[in-house]
């Protein structure tokens, strides 16, 4: 299945928060999306809990660093949004 978009979210340390809302986008009955993660460096088991997450429609981006807000924000132009992603 080609995917008619993808939804952007960058975390870091997202704890709760980050479970529900990607319960939630998971969740939805229009299926033909992926949901890119732009982790920043999470240092509360965030990285860990997505990668036990078994839907193949994540796809996680990770940093070696710690950034700024701005600066994980500003990946997402780094992304190949573009490239048709396919489940």
């Amino acid at each position: 299945m080609a995917i008619k978009y993808s939804i952007i979210l960058p975390v870091r340390n997202g704890g709760e928060y980050l479970k529900e809302c990607v319960n939630s986008i998971l969740s939805q009955t229009y299926t033909d999306f992926n949901l890119l993660i732009l982790d920043n460096n999470s240092t509360d088991g965030t990285l860990e809990w997505i990668q036990s997450v078994a839907d193949k429609r994540i796809v996680i981006f990770t940093s070696n660093e710690s950034l700024s807000i701005e600066q994980n924000w500003a990946r997402i132009k780094g992304i190949p949004i573009w490239k048709k992603w396919t489940l």
